[in-house]
């Protein structure tokens, strides 16, 4: 039986297309990941510093978490119905938005992401409406319809002057072109478009697991492809190419689901396949992160400044799932520990979280934000 997390990723798979952008990616560092990184098993020599963040369990029950924003002392979690904000000692402060179907509400959200500089949570809803609170009291500011129909925004980046950019996991399509990226001003207009698609492939879309994070300085990182791919950064309002995530040929072919007729009889294969597959990417101020899925579903961890770093694996075996990064500030990566009396854990990560600091989630407990440094 494949693990649940195998399942999860298999459920949302989408046509989709190499990009063709007006993005420039001629800049973009090559980074060999494999070359770059040593395989370690034991990650006590490598971690600067660790902090575990109780979450407070009396006045809110946090589910899961697929997405963590922080901005000043306060973190945000995310999981498509709620935004939960906490301080960093791990206090509710209070809940961002309501489920409804009034002007000050939304039924499901997409994604989300901070404007720092106005001090907006923004939110992208399944009517592709841009919906924004302010991030400190989590007071309604407005609501705004973007002007698109069809496809669905599966992702949010914040531009300047209030403007969004929104990624399509399926390419938007303006009159004889694709594009996977429209950019759009405060009032939901398009003002740009980019990441023109062409020559359609196929690809996994992975439901559990954004494609948009949110890193240092407010800093978002889009990653989409199957195999070797770039990483693309947002970074103060601007969209550009960040580095290439280069696997050589432990990487899957983007040709792997070529001249098939049904690629869906191929997923499960792919998965199986030990090469990688599907990574994102997240930065912090002096080094990379690089997740990506290999062998029947375990997932490839590495760490790398460019020149030298580390790489483990989380194997598919494990009574649990492995950990995913979430979010990323100057030094240190956001992970949500969500895992109930499963001490027993191989991953390296969690078991170096379980010896350094004995966490030990109870029933009634909400799942902790685990805080990490490392050194490379």
């Amino acid at each position: 039986m494949k693990p649940l997390y195998f399942i999860s990723i298999a459920i949302l798979a989408l046509s989709c297309s190499n990009p063709k952008s007006i993005i420039s990616e001629t800049d973009a560092k090559k980074i060999d990941l494999f070359g770059s990184t040593k395989k370690v098993d034991n990650l006590s020599p490598y971690i600067d510093d660790i902090s575990v963040i109780r979450l407070e369990a009396n006045s809110v029950i946090v589910p899961t978490a697929s997405k963590i924003l922080t901005l000043d002392d306060k973190i945000f979690l995310f999981y498509g119905s709620e935004i939960l904000e906490f301080d960093q000692k791990g206090n509710y402060c209070h809940t961002i938005g309501k489920i409804g179907n009034g002007p000050e509400e939304f039924i499901h959200l997409g994604d989300v992401c901070v404007d720092s500089k106005r001090k907006e949570i923004i939110g992208v809803t399944s009517k592709n409406e841009i919906i924004r609170y302010n991030s400190t009291s989590g007071s309604f500011i407005k609501k705004t319809k973007l002007d698109i129909s069809g496809n669905t925004v599966d992702g949010i980046l914040p531009l300047k002057n209030g403007g969004i950019a929104a990624y399509f996991s399926n390419p938007y399509k303006i009159e004889d072109k694709e594009y996977r990226l429209l950019h759009f001003n405060e009032d939901g207009k398009i003002v740009n478009k980019s990441m023109e698609a062409k020559d359609s492939d196929f690809c996994i879309s992975m439901s559990f697991k954004p494609s948009v994070f949110q890193g240092y300085d407010n800093s978002y990182f889009l990653s989409y492809e199957f195999g070797s791919c770039y990483s693309y950064i947002d970074k103060d309002g601007e969209i550009n190419s960040s580095f290439y995530m280069d696997f050589g040929s432990k990487g899957l072919s983007k040709d792997y689901f070529k001249d098939v007729s049904d690629p869906w009889m191929l997923v499960g294969d792919a998965f199986e396949d030990k090469r990688i597959k599907c990574p994102t990417s997240l930065m912090t101020k002096n080094n990379i992160y690089v997740s990506a899925f290999g062998e029947n579903s375990s997932v490839w961890n590495f760490i790398t400044d460019g020149e030298k770093g580390i790489r483990w694996q989380s194997s598919s075996a494990d009574p649990v799932p492995p950990v995913f990064f979430l979010a990323a500030d100057k030094d240190y990566y956001y992970f949500l520990y969500l895992e109930y009396g499963h001490s027993e854990t191989t991953d390296p990560l969690k078991r170096y979280v379980i010896d350094k600091t004995g966490l030990e989630l109870k029933d009634n407990d909400n799942p902790a934000v685990i805080k990490v440094k490392f050194k490379i």
